[in-house]
C-alpha cells in the first residue's frame, strides 16, 4: 500500500508496538491502538479466524475504531486493579476517553453467556468539543468482507461462519457497498458515545443502561480478584498489573495460557522473525502461571495441571518417549500446522505471516523443568497435590532420570539439537524440584531421581563452563554465551555467591548487552543463527534483561539491578505492557507478539526481587 493510500486510512498504520494494549475476557482478546481502532481480535477465541487484523494488512484486516476524528495517538492506561483498558486525548482544546472491555472474564459463566464474546465501548468528551468518529469495517481471516446491515435498532455483520451484532448509542450508517458503517459527529462537554459488539440476536436488546452495568460490573470483577493478590513493595502495581495480563490471557474453559494473543508481529522491522504465539507452550504456561500462585492465588495453576495432566501420553515401556509436548492448542488439540500466508501484507511489510507453528514437533525437554518448578511452587503456595498433578510430576522426573543426557531445541527452539546448557540446568531442576515435592507431599521419590540429579549436576560443571569465555557456555563444546545461563542462580542450581555465577552475570552483562538490553546470544556464535551483529536480525528479547536484574539483585548489586529493570521499563508504552522484544537499535520501543507472558511473568518476578 503506497503513502497515498495510508493518507487515505481512516485509523494510524502499524501504529509501534508499544501504542497497541489488551482487552480479553479469558476466552479471546482483542488489541487496541492508541489512536482508538481495534485493530486485532479472534473470534470466538485466541486462536481462531481474524475478524479484525488491520495490524497485520491495512487494506484487507479489518478495524473497528472509536475515537477523535484526527489521527492522534492518546495516553493509553488501565483502570487500577482491573483489565479495563482506556484511552486518553488532551489538546487544549478538548478532553476525550474511551474506555472499553470485554465482559464476563469469569472461570464458568451463568448459562446462556457461554458462547458469546461482548466487547463495550464508551467515548466521552470531558471537557471542551472535538469532533469524533465511529467506524466498524470487518473482514472474516483477510479473505472476505462482512456484509452490514440495519437490523432491528443494531447492525447485523454477517459473515460465513457467524453474524456479530453491533450497538450503539449513536448509531453508524451503512456505506453504500455494504462492508462498513461509520459515523462522524462533535462531541461537547459530558456527551458520549456507547457501543457494543454482541452475537446478532443479543446486540439489539442493549442499551446506555446496560452498557454502563455491565462495565461496571466488569470493573468490579478485576478489582475483586486483583485485591486479593499479594503484592508488596515499591513496584506492588506493576507486579499486579502482570499478573492481570496473565490472567487476561487464560483460555478460561480449559485452564491453558496463550503465550501471546497475536501472531506475526516481527522481532524486527525489516525481519523474517515472525511466529504464531496463541499456544500454550508448557514452559511458558509453567513460568507464567505460577507467578500466580506466588501471588497467593493457587486455583489457576491447579487448573493450568489438570489441562497438562489430561495432555499426558499413555505411559509405556519406551522411556524414551517425551511425556508431553513442546505446546497444544488451547482447547487441548495436539497438532498447530503451520500456514505461511503470502495474501497478508504484514506488520509495516514484514513476511512471512503465519497461523499455526510446528514447533509442537520439536524434541525440546527444558520446558519439563519450568513445569517442575511450576508444581513445587504451587506446593510451597499452599495448593493442593493432586493425585494426577503428582503423576504429572512423577512422568517428568522418570523421563529426565532416562534422557537427561539427550540433545534438544533448547529455550530458544534452535537447530540442529545441542548439549545446550541450559537444558542441562532445567533437568536438573526438574529431577531437584520432584524430590522436593515428594518429601513435602509424603509421595515416594525413586533413588534413581537423586543419583541422576547428582550426575546432571557434575556433567554442567565439567562440561558447561568454559575457561576461554570465563563463564557457563551456551553449549558443550563452545565458548558462546548466553542469557539463558542466568538461569542458573535463579533456579538454584549455584549459589549466588558461587564465583562462577558471579562471573557469568559479569560477562553476559559485557557481552550479551546493547544499549542497556540483554540478547539471548551472538548469532555469528550460534548454529542456525545469520552471520549478523548481534540486534540486527531480531531485537533483545526482554526475560533476558529481567533475569539480569534479578541477578545483580541476588549478587548484592541494587543499583546494577535496578538500572537493567528500568531500562527494560524504558521500552513500554504508558499502557506498562511488554512484548516480546526490546528495540536496543533504535529510539526505546517493543518488539514482536504482544503481550508476551513470558515476559510479563520475567519481570514481575524481577519486580518483586528489586522493589
Amino acid at each position: 500500500m503506497t503513502a497515498e493510500d495510508q493518507a487515505d486510512l481512516h485509523f494510524v498504520p502499524y501504529p509501534p508496538i508499544e501504542r497497541l494494549a489488551v482487552i480479553g475476557d479469558r476466552r479471546t482478546a482483542a488489541m487496541v491502538a492508541a489512536d482508538g481502532p481495534v485493530c486485532w481480535a479472534c473470534l470466538p477465541r485466541f486462536d481462531a479466524t481474524p475478524v479484525f487484523g488491520a495490524i497485520l494488512d491495512l487494506k484487507k484486516g479489518g478495524y473497528w475504531r472509536l475515537g477523535p476524528e484526527d489521527r492522534d495517538f492518546g495516553e493509553q492506561g488501565y483502570v487500577d486493579g482491573t483489565a479495563v483498558l482506556t484511552t486518553r486525548w488532551t489538546t487544549p482544546e478538548a478532553v476525550l476517553e474511551l474506555i472499553e472491555c470485554m465482559l464476563w472474564p469469569e472461570d464458568e459463566r451463568e448459562p446462556g453467556l457461554a458462547a458469546r464474546r461482548v466487547i463495550v465501548r464508551r467515548l466521552r468528551c470531558v471537557s471542551g468539543e472535538r469532533r469524533v468518529v465511529h467506524r466498524i469495517e470487518p473482514w472474516e481471516d483477510f479473505r472476505t468482507t462482512a456484509a452490514i446491515l440495519e437490523e432491528g435498532g443494531a447492525l447485523r455483520v454477517s459473515m460465513r461462519g457467524f453474524d456479530l451484532g453491533l450497538w450503539s448509542s449513536h448509531n453508524p450508517e451503512v456505506g453504500p457497498d455494504g462492508t462498513e458503517a461509520h459515523l462522524v459527529t462533535a462531541l461537547g462537554s459530558g456527551e458520549e458515545i456507547w457501543t457494543v459488539l454482541d452475537s446478532a440476536e443479543e446486540a439489539r436488546h442493549w442499551s446506555i443502561d446496560t452498557a454502563r452495568v455491565a462495565l461496571d460490573a466488569t470493573v468490579a470483577w478485576w478489582k475483586a480478584w486483583s485485591g486479593k493478590l499479594r503484592c508488596g513493595g515499591s513496584r506492588a502495581d506493576e507486579v499486579r498489573r502482570a499478573a492481570m495480563v496473565v490472567h487476561l490471557c487464560t483460555y478460561a474453559p480449559t485452564g491453558a495460557l496463550v503465550a501471546a494473543p497475536t501472531t506475526s508481529l516481527p522481532e524486527r522491522v525489516p525481519g523474517t522473525y515472525n511466529y504464531d504465539y496463541r499456544y500454550c507452550w508448557i514452559r511458558d504456561g509453567s513460568l507464567t502461571v505460577s507467578l500466580l500462585a506466588q501471588l497467593g492465588d493457587t486455583r489457576p495453576v491447579s487448573r493450568f495441571l489438570d489441562f497438562v495432566a489430561a495432555r499426558l501420553r499413555p505411559d509405556t515401556d519406551d522411556k524414551s518417549k517425551m511425556p508431553l509436548q513442546v505446546l497444544y492448542r488451547i482447547d487441548g488439540g495436539a497438532k498447530t500446522p503451520k500456514d505461511e500466508r503470502s495474501d497478508i501484507s504484514g506488520y509495516r511489510d514484514c513476511q512471512p505471516v503465519q497461523m499455526g507453528n510446528a514447533v509442537y514437533q520439536m524434541h525440546e525437554i527444558d520446558g519439563f523443568g519450568f513445569l517442575a518448578d511450576c508444581i513445587h511452587r504451587f506446593v510451597e503456595a499452599g495448593g493442593t497435590l493432586e493425585d494426577r498433578h503428582w503423576e504429572v510430576m512423577r512422568r517428568l522426573a522418570d523421563f529426565i532420570a532416562e534422557n537427561w543426557a539427550e540433545k534438544d531445541a533448547g529455550t530458544w527452539e534452535l537447530m540442529p539439537s545441542q548439549d545446550f546448557t541450559a537444558t542441562k540446568v532445567m533437568n536438573w531442576v526438574a529431577l531437584d524440584r520432584a524430590i522436593a515435592v515428594a518429601e513435602r507431599t509424603g509421595r515416594q521419590a525413586p533413588a534413581r531421581w537423586a543419583q541422576s540429579r547428582e550426575r546432571v549436576r557434575e556433567d554442567v560443571l565439567e562440561h558447561g563452563w568454559s575457561e576461554k569465555a570465563g563463564a557457563f557456555r551456551q553449549r558443550y563444546d563452545s565458548d558462546a554465551l548466553d542469557g539463558t545461563a542466568l538461569l542458573i542462580p535463579l533456579m538454584g542450581f549455584l549459589p549466588p555467591g558461587d564465583p562462577k555465577v558471579r562471573a557469568t552475570v559479569e560477562r553476559i552483562d559485557k557481552v550479551l548487552r546493547l544499549n542497556g538490553l540483554v540478547h539471548r546470544f551472538v548469532p555469528e556464535k550460534t548454529p542456525g543463527r545469520p552471520d549478523q551483529p548481534m540486534g540486527d536480525r531480531e531485537g533483545a528479547f526482554l526475560m533476558c534483561t529481567m533475569w539480569l536484574a534479578e541477578a545483580w539483585q541476588m549478587l548484592g548489586e541494587p543499583e546494577k539491578a535496578k538500572r537493567a529493570l528500568e531500562r527494560a521499563e524504558a521500552c513500554r508504552g504508558t499502557n506498562r505492557l511488554f512484548s516480546e522484544a526490546g528495540d536496543a537499535r533504535n529510539s526505546p520501543g517493543l518488539l514482536g507478539n504482544m503481550p508476551l507472558l513470558f515476559t510479563e511473568a520475567a519481570y514481575a518476578r524481577a519486580a518483586l526481587a528489586v522493589g
